[in-house]
């Protein structure tokens, strides 16, 4: 008697072999585009922040501010933020405390920064009538600052909080062109768990496809030719 290889159909055992083999398989894949789609925002940075385009932001009275910016919980998620602005003459920017903001810019003329639609980039503010506020360099209640020629980089704390944009001067007609960044430290651990992982599902895919496979193909025992005829 001798045996010989061949192949039975895929039944128990060596289908859900199969099958889970390739369901992991496909994990993997979704792994690596993650991973791929991690690394090439990453490949997006600059500096570390990723940022926005310049964009024009206006107003005819002594100031910019944005609405209420509640980060409650959020201080983990986001590390640092960076406001950067270009003008063609000295400007100020600066984050403090909302509330702070509110007093410092009570009863002042100014512009508070509502919406922000991206395709195109269009500004929607609420305007308040009122007179000039005192220098904004002048106030100790800022958390950081900036200028035209260094940007504002804040480390993201729990709280409410807005940003102000002005002339250092203090003066009116605000026109500036503002790009605004976060960065995100969990996105680098992000990638390299998604690269990580896709690797694992490939040996465990592969793996589980390969030995059902195989034991599909278990030797089978076969007479002889003539054997039934000697009997």
């Amino acid at each position: 008697m001798s045996t010989t290889a061949t192949r039975s159909p895929l039944t128990g055992g060596c289908l859900a072999a199969v099958i889970a083999g390739g369901l992991v398989l496909l994990l993997s894949a979704m792994a690596a585009l993650a991973g791929a789609g991690l690394t090439w925002a990453s490949s997006k940075q600059d500096d570390g922040y990723y940022t926005t385009d310049h964009e024009r932001i206006a107003t005819s009275t002594y100031a910019v501010a944005t609405d209420d910016l509640d980060v409650d919980g959020a201080r983990g998620a986001l590390g640092r933020i960076r406001v950067d602005v270009d003008a063609d003459r000295p400007v100020f920017t600066g984050v403090a405390r909302t509330r702070d903001v509110d007093a410092y810019l009570r009863g002042t003329a100014h512009a508070t920064l509502t919406d922000v639609d991206f395709d195109p980039f269009e500004p929607s503010y609420r305007t308040t009538r009122g007179s000039a506020p005192a220098r904004p360099a002048d106030q100790d209640f800022w958390a950081a600052t900036g200028n035209a020629g260094k940007p504002l980089d804040w480390k993201v704390r729990d709280g409410s909080w807005s940003v102000v944009v002005m002339n250092a001067d203090g003066s009116a007609g605000v026109d500036v062109r503002v790009s605004a960044g976060a960065s995100f430290p969990w996105l680098d651990e992000l990638e390299l768990a998604a690269w990580i992982a896709a690797a694992l599902f490939l040996g465990l895919g592969a793996t589980l496809l390969t030995g059902g496979l195989r034991l599909s193909r278990r030797p089978q025992p076969s007479s002889p030719a003539g054997s039934a005829w000697a009997a």
